[in-house]
């Protein structure tokens, strides 16, 4: 006696198309193609995965020999951007194909260690940086400012991946002294302290001597001056380095 001959339905699947490209938030809109080539009709559930996760689903029942096409919709959110597979699949086959979910402009910003600090009175200019971590080109105005306003502005304009250096130029007559200056876009920001009540210590030669230090400790005595503004002097004092 011959073994038995199993006869099943078998569901082929086949992505036909996808928007390959879709915007973090939007849906991602995917057809499927699915060919019933075994010898009888049947039931099966056609699955659609994204990332690894199963997100929709259709029963179908075919005739031997008969095919359908089935649509599926997936919402996507900005925190999904990047390189997904997308697959379909039935309980005898699957089929996937890559799609990117673009991410929106994400504008980083940064303060430079390269900062020139004049004397009190002229202007001061701060180095920055700024980079697109985005999928697609952004423009942003960014925004200099301390506890007392804006100080300054720039509008830049960035593609995916694309970095600026910036210089940002403000009086300190406008920002006082020992003031938290900050640089922002509409995604980040970033924050530095400029200590520049130690250059009216100076002498002519922008070098801190001791008169200038005997002065320091008389004001920090009297609560004119923070012990950080102490410290700062002190320490330019002893390393006898110009402080403008």
């Amino acid at each position: 006696m011959g073994a038995a001959v199993v006869v099943e339905e078998r569901f082929e699947v086949e992505l036909t198309e996808t928007n390959a490209s879709v915007e973090g938030g939007e849906s991602l809109e995917a057809t499927a193609l699915v060919n019933n080539t075994g010898d009888v009709a049947g039931t099966q559930n056609v699955t659609f995965s994204l990332y690894g996760v199963e997100t929709d689903s259709a029963e179908l029942t075919l005739a031997s020999g008969e095919s359908t096409s089935v649509e599926f919709s997936v919402p996507t959110t900005v925190a999904d951007n990047g390189t997904r597979y997308a697959v379909v699949g039935s309980r005898t086959d699957q089929n996937a194909t890559r799609v990117d979910i673009l991410g929106p402009a994400r504008i980083v910003v940064g303060l430079s260690d390269e900062t020139v600090i004049p004397e009190n009175g002229t202007n001061m200019t701060i180095a920055a940086g700024a980079v697109n971590r985005g999928d697609e080109t952004a423009t942003q105005e960014l925004t200099l400012s301390d506890e007392n306003g804006t100080l300054a502005t720039r509008t830049v304009t960035l593609e995916p991946d694309a970095v600026r250096r910036l210089n940002f130029t403000y009086s300190t007559d406008a920002a006082g002294v020992g003031e938290n200056v900050t640089l922002t876009s509409t995604n980040t920001s970033s924050n530095t302290t400029f200590i520049t009540e130690t250059m009216s210590y100076a002498d002519p030669n922008g070098v801190i001597d001791s008169r200038g230090l005997d002065i320091a400790v008389l004001d920090w005595k009297d609560g004119e001056i923070s012990k950080d503004v102490l410290e700062q002097v002190i320490e330019s004092w002893a390393s006898g380095e110009e402080v403008y």
